[in-house]
Parts: C-alpha cells; sequence; structure tokens
C-alpha cells in the first residue's frame, strides 16, 4: 500500500536528487523496515530520522542529539526501536530516555572508525541518560548496542558520560560498545535498579571508571568479555555489606587502573575468570587489584590478579573495614606490598599460586 501524502515529507529538488543514495534514504518505501520505529542517518551536516513504518522523513538538524531526540519522544509509551546507520554524529545535547528502548548501531564499532560514532560536543554532557520515577514502570528494558562513544574534537571531558541509567530501572543490556575519552562510560545512580548486561564492550582511557555504581541499590551487575584499560577504576561500587548487589565480574580483561581495578562494596560479588593487572598507576604501591570494603559472602576465583608489565600494585586483593566471609581460591596473585592482604577471621583463601 503507497504512503498517503499527508505521510510523506517533500524536499527541494536541489537538495534531494544529486545522490541516488539520498534519494532511497528520503522518498518513502512500499516495504520500509519493520523492525525499526526510526532509521537514523546523516548527510552533509545534518542528521535525518526516517519512520520505519512509513518510509518517509520526520525530523532534520544538524544536532544528532535533537534528532534522536525527537524520535524517542515520539515512541509510542512501549517504546520501540532506533536503528542508527554509520556516520559521525555530533551530539549537543543529551538523549534523554524515558520509556522502553532498543538503540542500535547497524555495525559494530571498528578501529577504522566506519560505524556509528556518537561525538560529544561539551565537557559536562551524556550521550544517552535513561530514567524512570518510583511512581514509574520499573520493567524499563533499554539496550545499547554497536556504538562508539568519545568526546567532539578539542573536547576534553569534565563530568561526560557515555551512558547514564538514573532512578528505577531494570534489564539494561549494553553490547559490542567502545566508549573512551569520558569521565565514566557507564554510570548508574539514584533509586533501586537491577539487571544489567554489559558484555564484549571496549572501555578505555576514562578520567572516571568503567563502570561507577553511585548507589547502594543497584544490583545485579553483569560485565562480561570487556576490555577495560587506562582508567580510575573499572568498577566502583562502594557500599555497605548489608546491600546485596550482586557484581559479576567474568571472563575481562582489566589493565592499568589507575587507583584499584575492582573497588567493591556490597555483598554477594562473584569475581571469575578475569586477568587484573597493573593496576595502582596513579601512585606506586598505594592501590590494590581487587579492594574489598566492607564486601561479605563473595567469591573470587580463577582470577590472574597483580603485576604483569610493572610493579605498581599494592596487593592482588585487599580486605578493608568489615570485609569477612569471602572465598578466595585458586587465583594467581602478585603485589608490590604483598599477593593479599585479608582482614576477615571468616574469610577463607586456597589454592592460590602467590608471586
Amino acid at each position: 500500500m503507497s504512503v498517503p501524502d499527508e505521510l510523506r515529507r517533500y524536499v527541494p529538488r536541489t537538495d534531494l536528487y544529486d545522490s541516488l543514495e539520498l534519494v532511497h534514504y528520503h522518498m518513502p518505501v512500499e516495504q520500509p523496515p519493520a523492525t525499526a520505529s526510526y532509521i537514523i542517518f546523516k548527510k552533509g551536516n545534518k542528521t535525518y530520522a526516517k519512520n520505519g513504518q512509513y518510509g518517509h522523513i520526520e525530523y532534520e538538524d544538524t544536532d544528532s542529539a535533537s534528532v534522536i531526540q525527537s524520535a524517542v519522544n515520539n515512541l509510542p509509551a512501549q517504546g520501540g526501536a532506533i536503528y542508527i546507520k554509520p556516520a559521525k554524529y555530533i551530539f549537543n545535547s543529551t538523549v534523554e530516555i524515558t520509556k522502553p528502548i532498543e538503540i542500535i548501531g547497524e555495525v559494530s564499532f571498528h578501529p577504522n572508525n566506519n560505524g556509528v560514532q556518537i561525538h560529544l560536543n561539551d565537557p559536562d554532557l551524556t550521550a544517552f541518560k535513561a530514567y524512570a520515577s518510583s511512581g514509574a514502570e520499573r520493567w524499563f528494558f533499554a539496550t545499547f548496542k554497536n556504538l562508539e562513544i568519545q568526546m567532539a574534537s578539542g573536547v576534553t571531558a569534565n563530568t561526560a558520560k557515555g551512558l547514564w541509567f538514573a532512578g528505577y530501572i531494570s534489564d539494561i543490556r549494553i553490547e559490542n560498545c567502545q566508549i573512551f575519552g569520558v569521565q565514566d562510560a557507564i554510570y548508574i545512580s539514584g533509586g533501586s535498579s537491577w539487571n544489567y548486561w554489559i558484555k564484549n564492550c571496549l572501555l578505555e582511557v576514562l578520567s572516571g571508571s568503567a563502570v561507577n555504581v553511585a548507589t547502594n541499590f543497584a544490583e545485579r551487575i553483569y560485565l562480561q568479555l570487556c576490555h577495560i584499560f587506562d582508567v580510575e577504576y573499572a568498577v566502583k561500587a562502594p557500599a555497605s555489606a548489608d546491600y546485596k548487589q550482586l557484581i559479576s565480574v567474568v571472563n575481562n580483561r582489566i589493565e592499568d587502573s589507575k587507583k584499584h581495578g575492582l573497588y567493591l562494596g556490597g555483598s554477594y560479588h562473584r569475581i571469575v575468570g578475569n586477568v587484573i593487572v597493573d593496576a595502582s598507576r596513579e601512585t606506586t604501591n598505594t592501590y590494590s587489584g581487587i579492594y574489598l570494603e566492607n564486601t561479605e559472602k563473595s567469591i573470587i576465583v580463577g582470577n590472574h590478579i597483580g603485576n604483569e608489565d610493572t610493579s605498581d600494585t599494592k596487593y592482588a586483593v585487599e580486605e578493608a573495614g568489615t570485609a569477612d566471609y569471602n572465598l578466595i581460591v585458586g587465583n594467581i596473585l602478585s603485589g608490590a606490598t604483598g599477593a593479599k592482604a585479608i582482614m576477615g577471621t571468616n574469610t577463607l583463601t586456597a589454592n592460590n599460586i602467590e608471586l
């Protein structure tokens, strides 16, 4: 069925017909993509949002964030999917999200810069911020996939963030993303939230943390198969042992952290099969690979933790405060001061190789 005239968006001929590709993007199509609510693409210095159902252009602007925000705002309450075609997108504002959504780049990030590149044009900007109030639906469901987020040329991050999750939300999936040059790659704050899956990401060169959990009330955070390099902390999640944060860090490579590799409070964490090396790059022999502050009932198994190319790491594993009842088994441990520093009288360490 053809698209009704009132749904068509006509563009002046001089702006449209000099490119067959641009004709394809602008003109309505008989069988538009069925899976996308909107398709975002770039031509020249403008970003466009094409309706995924009818195929016509609804929004355009030189500020890519403004176009994506308009598309997000026009989604129904149950949300939708926004697909982004490969290009360099300049953000002059934060895209705010208050409904279920998928934001997916057409291809994975690539070192040759032929993926979806989001450049933040302000030192305090966040690319995407998802949030919900305590009275809102808490089963949020948001996916961010195949995105590269960084600072724009000549802009140095102050409080800039890649992805910010605030308030009472849950079920967040972050996959195949590269975030670098900002303060915190992934920032979690506010009220109770849970179920974060972070997988196959490259998080590097950050003035803050790869994952910064700035609330006691976030739980079930799963970090898997990521490479984290040159950050302040790979995971920063200080909390008292009363909070069951259940952070799982599995099969990642974490290297060259300026302070601790992992800084964990709370309880019931699972740290398994990681390489966590060369921490304390900011100040030699001051910070540890894994720092457990007031942490209880956590398992640290099968990791390589300590020094690899440097001798900066203080301890591979260090307990502090009221930390106790932890299981530290079957790891390779090394540190400038010692392999481990255990405070808890009920913490069990066994079958570790201490170098």
